[in-house]
């Protein structure tokens, strides 16, 4: 007797030590932003900073790590808000 069993599978990529999910726009936009941030020599304290600096837009140093890492996602007013601010920053270069 023959049984099939159909399995799920989530796929989940370690790439660079990071654990990241297949989710593009939402990676897009981090990424930039960690190139940004490593662009500038910046940690991520100095990186919040910035951003309400920049645009009034606070954020923990614990929730940059976590989108960086793959772990989190920013929520869609974060990520207009995140939006904004690489586009002002490529503006003043």
């Amino acid at each position: 007797m023959l049984i099939s069993f159909t399995v799920q599978v989530t796929v989940i990529f370690f790439m660079s030590g990071r654990l990241q999910t297949d989710n593009a726009s939402e990676n897009e936009l981090v990424q930039q932003l960690h190139q940004w941030r490593i662009a500038e020599g910046y940690g991520r304290a100095k990186a919040v900073e910035v951003f309400r600096e920049k645009v009034g837009f606070s954020v923990s140093f614990r929730t940059l790590e976590k989108w960086e890492q793959g772990v989190s996602s920013p929520s869609n007013s974060a990520q207009f808000l995140l939006t904004q601010f690489l586009d002002r920053i490529k503006k003043e270069k």
